[in-house]
């Protein structure tokens, strides 16, 4: 299998939850490629970061 560039693709695991049903969501994002686990207290958070993250390049080992 070819190697992916991360320029060119991301690939993440989103989870979506709350405590209550009157509580805000809150997320946690999983990078596929190495397990970094992000945790955001508002949606808003994680549509910030995907924002800010989509036009940079990650960086990690191969």
């Amino acid at each position: 299998m070819k190697p992916v560039d991360d320029q060119l693709y991301q690939v993440y695991l989103l989870r979506f939850w709350r405590n209550r049903t009157d509580a805000p969501w809150r997320a946690t994002l999983e990078s596929g490629s190495g397990g970094v686990q992000r945790h955001f207290a508002t949606v808003q958070e994680l549509v910030h970061f995907l924002e800010t993250n989509s036009d940079q390049p990650t960086t990690h080992s191969k």
